[in-house]
């Protein structure tokens, strides 16, 4: 609807989306006059290849992300660097479905995230990506990260998730669509 008009109040704590050239770079959080990084993107085309994660208002990297693909474009391996926080660097082979990403629907048609979302059901799944991760396990070992099976309805859109493995091991969400 063109006549559509926003209504936004004036507020001093807000996040701003950065954009250059129609993709998502930067997202900034402003807070009581404060401003700091929450994470910037890096594309190699139109492939998200390194997201980076900040923490408090110094802008100090928390993690990188670096995601390597396979000749499909399909994301094979998932390098999680929490090193410049004081960590360690983990290798994690990635199992994706073929169902939609609810995420990624919001991604693709309005390049936004959902910052509330990263501590619940969105946590391991990645909004850039158009399938969801069923599992994430360290390469070269039998520990699973994250194991997760979910019920899809008709239209292959996830309606249940039950996660069985991983530090949100025993969580069940739904989700409902309009």
């Amino acid at each position: 609807n063109e006549n559509f008009g926003w209504e936004i109040p004036v507020s001093e704590n807000y996040i701003e989306n950065i954009y250059e050239n129609g993709k998502l770079s930067e997202v900034i959080r402003h807070d009581s006059g404060e401003s700091y990084k929450l994470v910037d993107y890096t594309y190699q085309g139109d492939l998200v290849v390194e997201k980076r994660d900040y923490f408090n208002q110094d802008n100090i990297v928390d993690r990188i992300y670096t995601y390597i693909y396979n000749s499909q474009n399909e994301i094979t391996t998932i390098i999680w660097n929490e090193s410049p926080s004081g960590g360690s660097s983990h290798t994690l082979q990635v199992t994706f479905d073929d169902k939609v990403n609810p995420y990624f629907k919001i991604w693709e048609e309005t390049k936004l995230t959902f910052w509330n979302a990263q501590s619940g059901p969105a946590r391991f799944n990645l909004e850039f990506y158009p399938h969801n991760i069923l599992k994430l396990q360290e390469e070269g070992e039998s520990d699973v990260w994250y194991e997760a099976f979910f019920t899809y309805d008709t239209d292959n859109y996830p309606a249940i998730m039950n996660v069985t493995e991983g530090n949100l091991a025993g969580d069940n969400y739904s989700f409902e669509y309009q």
